[in-house]
């Protein structure tokens, strides 16, 4: 459950800093990839609403 709390938290806080969406998708991309290495549950509708908002926006 650590795992992916901070998976959690991490996007929610990527979500929040002012930096490109590229970046942000790059970041979110790379704490899927750890979360990978673990045995841990589906959290993408935890974040469901971050991972909705338009690319477009905040570019």
């Amino acid at each position: 459950m650590e795992i992916e709390s901070l998976v959690e938290e991490g996007i929610n806080l990527v979500d929040k800093i002012d930096t490109t969406n590229e970046k942000k998708i790059q970041l979110i991309g790379n704490l899927y990839a750890i979360q990978d290495q673990y045995d841990c549950s589906f959290t993408n509708f935890r974040v469901m609403p971050v991972l909705l908002k338009p690319a477009t926006q905040n570019d």
